[in-house]
């Protein structure tokens, strides 16, 4: 059979498909389409957005460790956050981080950190109101 003549036979069996059975494929090429996305969109939704609060222990280049306020010291990766955002931060400022946890959950990938207005508790040398000296 000549290849005109397979190419005839191909586009007349394609003409006479059924329109259910044109519905049925869409259906289907929607449906894997649909998959291929709740895919790719389930992976980005695996890094759920966190906001922690707490007291800068220390912060030393791209890198800053967190006293969270629910006491637990948490690693806060800064390489996504602007530097006018974290270069005046001091030991023992409070701030707001907000970011993800890396993909092997040692830390927090940062990608905001706000100052916080909320008093410096955390500091030593600050005098405690109930003190009587």
């Amino acid at each position: 059979m000549s290849a005109a003549a397979r190419a005839r036979l191909f586009w007349a069996a394609r003409a006479r498909r059924s329109p259910a059975a044109l519905a049925q494929r869409g259906l289907a090429v929607a449906l894997l389409g649909g998959a291929l996305v709740a895919a790719i969109a389930g992976s980005a939704a695996g890094q759920q957005r966190l906001v922690i609060s707490g007291f800068v222990q220390w912060i030393s280049g791209s890198n800053m460790q967190l006293q969270a306020d629910n006491g637990a010291s948490v690693r806060i990766d800064l390489q996504n956050v602007d530097q006018s955002d974290y270069n005046t931060l001091q030991n023992g400022d409070r701030v707001e981080v907000v970011g993800v946890v890396s993909p092997d959950g040692s830390k927090l990938l940062a990608d905001r950190v706000d100052r916080s207005d909320a008093p410096n508790v955390y500091d030593p040398y600050s005098p405690n109101p109930n003190t009587q000296y």
